[in-house]
């Protein structure tokens, strides 16, 4: 068994599992899926690392300057909102260079980050296509 000495793994879309057993008058064991510590999402069928994309954007000064929608419908779309005073270029061979599925910049005249209930900027949206 792939489990044998082992009660946690990490599964091949960076999930973090369990094996434990049920409480059921059946010996039964479960597998429990406790998800991600990370930012890596699936999109368009390959793995995104966000983190990765954060610390590349951050550290080549855009930071606080840009933000990462992910619309979810038949096909995922990537959206990326830059504010319109960045170096677009340098923007791009960064993304490209980097991130492996299509996506499409957004510049926006006056950028504002969303922010959640803390109060902390949400570099990363998801929403729902309906």
């Amino acid at each position: 068994s792939a489990w044998e000495g082992v009660s946690m793994k990490r599964l091949n879309t960076q999930d973090r599992a369990r094996l434990y057993r049920c409480r059921c008058n059946i010996k039964t064991t479960c597998v429990e899926v406790l998800g991600r510590n990370n930012l890596t999402r699936k999109v368009r069928g390959q793995l995104v690392d966000f983190d990765k994309l954060f610390y590349l954007l951050d550290n080549s000064g855009f930071a606080g300057n840009y933000y990462f929608e992910v619309i979810s419908d038949p096909t995922d779309s990537i959206y990326i909102h830059i504010n319109n005073n960045v170096d677009v270029s340098n923007f791009y061979s960064l993304l490209n260079n980097t991130l492996p599925v299509k996506y499409e910049v957004l510049i926006e005249d006056s950028l504002k980050v969303p922010r959640g209930l803390t109060e902390k900027e949400q570099r990363l949206v998801f929403r729902r296509q309906i």
